[in-house]
């Protein structure tokens, strides 16, 4: 009787911790899943930030004022550059020499 008392024990205990451990497996699995989620949530939500970003700067795009530019070259009369200036170049300082074809 001591020894069924004793064999009823010890079944009992290494059936909990059986159970234990199945129990750890399972957390083990669901924790993996839930950072796994976490992960996908966050790398969709910066995927929609970017998406969004780019929307938002394609709908503000800088365009450039070309009525303007026009009027403002109108104004002036001269075709001058950030290069230039606004006296634009002498077209006589673009001579090299003569004004005979090459190799004449």
């Amino acid at each position: 009787m001591l020894a069924t008392a004793a064999l009823t024990g010890i079944a009992g205990t290494t059936a909990s911790i059986m159970q234990g451990n199945r129990a750890a497996g399972q957390q083990d699995q669901a924790l993996a899943a839930q950072q796994t989620g976490a992960a996908q949530a966050k790398a969709d939500a910066k995927e929609t930030r970017t998406q969004n970003q780019m929307e938002i700067n394609k709908a503000n795009q800088k365009k450039p004022d070309v009525r303007a530019i026009l009027a403002d070259k109108r104004k002036t009369g001269n075709d001058s550059t950030l290069l230039t200036g606004t006296t634009g170049i002498d077209p006589n300082a673009l001579n090299l020499g003569s004004m005979a074809a090459l190799g004449q």
